[in-house]
């Protein structure tokens, strides 16, 4: 759940504090003319107290609450208009974090409001009905909300024609293109390349091999992140090298939308796009895999083809392949292959190690501790599902392993199979109660699945067993943030803080405008 990554897209439903009775309602007959300079729209909204609100992300609503219905018109700019062929992934996105985990969609109709697209949703969060039409006008998304209790539907949808019907323009906001964005040059000496990236503070972080060069903009991010193997991919493997990347991007509630293999120069490279809204150029030159990272539902193809396009390297990365590393000579006894396979893999020489586990395995095929160290391997080098063939294997063999049981889970969280993933977990923590690393991942995995309770409580079970690792009140934090229990979240941030100046969790805090 941590990273660099920032979460970008459309704000579609915020929480709204409205107080509405559990008794019927009766249909607001009266109306008034309600126009919003600012806003450029005018509207007939029921005869009340008109509220206007800004929150801090820049999104305005205007409400007006009569009889236990509350009838809100929201609106939010963006840095750019969004582009035709995005605009139902900008609706689908919205409509998804309407709806939410505890909500039900019970309608959804695309139209236009003249030349302008248009998305009307009914949705259902226990007995409250929520009406949301959504008009994308450029550069600026208006919401237009009724909501009541679910017995006053019917006469809720008078109003809601009358009040949806009513709403009109003052002027047009005006349009943003990508011209508007203004370019710098970024030269990366360690990284060994050159790029055009948009104005703003470069920003460089690394993460174990892992680094990232990003500018961040109001909605969206360009990055390049890059990371040296431990040895070149063979010709044979590149395919499936870049699927397991593509898979990992795209992660569980990800959708992937295109996805076009090519060269830049003689080097292989994958361009994808993943709903919502992200592009990634992957390059492989030799050992050294670069993506380029374009993210946010704003941004135009145009940006992200002068970014891909002026990528260039100012040196090749080393050559490193099989045929650099000789494994060794043939050997006549499987624990000798594996003793030399130990050696290989604690030097990074994964192929080796894999090579040398296989020629034990055709020695002594009922070692399953030689399965689980293959699979071990197999995970360190991407190869999912190689990986979960042995960790299976290894507890044909031997059931009790509960190493093997913990393995195969991270391959099936890794391979967004959070289901298959806390089965694995659970039975790890059958033979070993305080694999303290087993809660943790299975908390990962519920919360994952979105059973918010349970990570909690397997989060909760991960920090009584290690009290001073900042990663588990983060992560707790988080879901009890997303469960709405705020002062638990804040009290765990600022736990993650006091330990270890947890960055993220200082970062959690301000956002919910709080001190660190």
């Amino acid at each position: 759940m941590k990273g660099l990554q920032k979460c970008i897209g459309l704000l579609v439903l915020i929480v709204v504090l409205v107080s509405l009775a559990c008794g019927g309602a009766s249909t607001p007959v009266e109306w008034q003319d309600v126009t919003n300079e600012e806003g450029g729209f005018a509207v007939s909204m029921p005869a009340g107290k008109v509220k206007e609100e800004k929150n801090d992300q820049s999104f305005v609503l205007i409400t007006v609450e009569v009889n236990n219905v509350a009838f809100m018109v929201g609106y939010e700019d963006f840095n750019s208009a969004i582009k035709p062929d995005q605009v139902k992934t900008a609706f689908d996105r919205g409509t998804t974090k309407a709806v939410g985990q505890d909500g039900k969609l019970i309608s959804s109709k695309d139209g236009k409001v003249g030349q302008y697209p248009s998305r009307e949703i009914v949705l259902q969060k226990g007995k409250l009905v929520i009406h949301d039409k959504m008009i994308l006008v450029d550069k600026r998304l208006y919401q237009l909300i009724a909501m009541g209790m679910e017995g006053d539907v019917e006469v809720l949808k008078d109003d809601v024609n009358k009040f949806w019907s009513s709403f009109e323009l003052l002027k047009t906001p005006a349009k943003s293109s990508s011209t508007e964005l203004e370019w710098q040059d970024v030269t990366n000496e360690k990284g060994g390349f050159a790029v055009s990236m948009p104005e703003g503070e470069v920003k460089e972080e690394k993460d174990g091999q892992l680094v990232t060069v990003a500018v961040e903009l109001d909605n969206i991010v360009f990055m390049i992140m890059y990371a040296d193997l431990d040895s070149a991919v063979e010709p044979a493997q590149v395919k499936r090298f870049f699927d397991n990347v593509s898979n990992g991007a795209v992660g569980k509630d990800g959708k992937l939308v295109s996805s076009k293999d090519g060269k830049v120069g003689q080097y292989p490279s994958r361009e994808v796009v993943i709903q919502h809204v992200a592009h990634n150029k992957m390059i492989l030159v030799n050992k050294r895999l670069y993506q380029l990272i374009v993210g946010g539902p704003e941004v135009s193809q145009d940006d992200v083809n002068k970014f891909w396009s002026s990528f260039e390297l100012l040196e090749t990365p080393a050559e490193s392949s099989s045929t650099d590393t000789t494994c060794g000579a043939p050997l006549t006894k499987a624990d000798d292959y594996i003793a030399r396979a130990i050696m290989a893999f604690s030097a990074n020489k994964y192929e080796c190690a894999i090579a040398d586990f296989t020629q034990a395995i055709k020695l002594d095929s009922k070692n399953g501790e030689t399965y689980y160290n293959r699979g071990l391997v197999y995970f360190r080098s991407g190869m999912l599902e190689e990986s979960i063939a042995d960790y299976t294997q290894a507890l044909k063999l031997n059931p009790k392993n509960g190493a093997a049981y913990y393995g195969r889970g991270n391959a099936y969280a890794k391979s967004d199979k959070p289901e298959k993933a806390i089965a694995d977990y659970t039975e790890t923590l059958k033979l070993d109660p305080k694999n303290v690393k087993a809660y943790y991942n299975r908390g990962n995995a519920y919360y994952r699945s979105g059973k918010l309770k349970e990570a909690i409580a397997d989060y909760t079970e991960a920090i009584a067993l290690d009290p001073k690792d900042t990663n588990f009140y983060y992560n707790r934090g988080v879901a009890y943030k997303q469960n709405g229990e705020k002062e638990k979240a804040i009290a765990d941030f600022k736990k993650a803080v006091a330990i270890n100046n947890d960055p993220g969790a200082a970062e959690e805090l301000k956002k919910m405008g709080e001190k660190p």
